[in-house]
């Protein structure tokens, strides 16, 4: 997972214009509208890529690169945008009602999802490793 930055395109008296992805084709946007005390995510993706927008709301990102065994957490808060690469096993912990922008790199399968639950041995070496 990386913090991506957003960007000041335009600003002018009507307000600002920021980008939030210039690089990457995304095929599907979701908004997503969570309560406070929610865990979403749980998974990991072998292919998609998944860049997250805060719209508002607090929460925190947890990722695990499951092929680095790496861990990173960010706080999301309005206009923080994190993205997560393929065997990222990501959880989003919400503080607050919360509203994020999802964008996926695959169209989501509803027969043949990339959306894979930890095995009993991926739980156990992040827990191991990071104790979550």
């Amino acid at each position: 997972m990386k913090k991506f930055p957003v960007q000041l395109v335009h600003q002018d008296a009507r307000g600002q214009l920021l980008a939030i992805d210039r690089g990457n084709l995304w095929v599907e946007s979701n908004l997503i509208v969570t309560r406070a005390g929610v865990t979403r995510g749980s998974h990991y993706h072998k292919e998609t890529l998944e860049l997250i927008f805060f719209v508002q709301g607090q929460a925190k990102a947890k990722v695990i690169n499951l092929k680095l065994q790496v861990h990173w957490e960010e706080d999301l808060t309005t206009g923080i945008a994190i993205l997560i690469e393929p065997f990222g096993l990501h959880y989003i912990e919400t503080h607050r009602d919360s509203v994020w922008l999802n964008m996926l790199s695959h169209r989501f399968d509803q027969i043949s999802p990339d959306v894979h639950l930890p095995t009993e041995e991926e739980r156990r070496m992040v827990q191991a490793l990071f104790g979550l």
